[in-house]
């Protein structure tokens, strides 16, 4: 009979209720059990597999640089970050409430690893998140351009509730480069949350577009919403 229900529940691919089954039938405690409390116990851990998988697909889909969890945040190093607010944004209401986060401050301070610490709890919660180099984005638009994808590239990242844009401003666009941008942040505006991580200092990312118009209307787009962190101090990685 053991044999018929594990090629069963093969079948169906319940591979967490396999799991649990095989433990149940080898452990002596099963016998001081309810059915009814044995079988929950079967589906809870058919449901804690199907969501460790799905956790696993985000996470890969994702491209997060770092996997670290907001509990590994350090609030002791001296670089000014607000505890207060950002735990305040582990609670991830900004996602539903399509708002902006933006990670300013000198090299080395943490700004990219807490960015993917915040897409890593989305991921937790079920959340999609997409992790991209703005260099490497806009070569990937530039591409997506010249097979005539650029549309359906943009779509494809706008589906995402939380984009994660690294390394932002820290060099001039092209005006190419400058109305991709655009057309990317415009796509989200009001829909999806964009989380900007940059050396550079929130006043100077209009140096890095020469249409100013352009520059104005976008970042007013990626601003209006924004709960900006602005970090200092010494590299943090000089203590490794």
């Amino acid at each position: 009979m053991s044999n018929e229900i594990r090629a069963l529940l093969q079948k169906l691919r319940l591979h967490g209720m396999i799991a649990e089954f095989d433990r149940q039938i080898l452990s002596n405690e099963i016998n001081h059990v309810s059915f009814q409390e044995r079988f929950l116990t079967i589906l809870s851990a058919e449901q804690s597999f199907k969501s460790n998988q799905r956790l696993q697909r985000l996470l890969k889909k994702s491209g997060l640089k770092h996997t670290n969890g907001i509990q590994q945040i350090d609030y002791k190093s001296q670089r000014e970050l607000d505890s207060s607010l950002m735990l305040s944004l582990t609670a991830l209401n900004w996602v539903s409430q399509h708002k902006n986060i933006s990670f300013t401050g000198p090299s080395g301070v943490g700004k990219t690893w807490l960015a993917c610490a915040l897409g890593h709890e989305a991921c937790l919660n079920g959340i999609p998140v997409l992790f991209k180099k703005v260099r490497i984005l806009l070569e990937e638009l530039t591409a997506a351009k010249l097979s005539g994808a650029f549309h359906y590239k943009i779509e494809e990242i706008g589906k995402y509730p939380v984009l994660i844009l690294d390394d932002w401003a820290i060099e001039s666009y092209n005006k190419k480069e400058q109305s991709d941008l655009f057309e990317l942040i415009d796509s989200r505006h009001q829909t999806h949350s964009t989380i900007i991580t940059s050396l550079m200092p929130i006043p100077s990312w209009h140096d890095a577009f020469s249409n100013k118009n352009l520059a104005d209307s976008m970042l007013d787009r990626l601003l209006s919403t924004t709960y900006r962190i602005e970090l200092s101090g010494d590299s943090l990685r000089s203590r490794n």
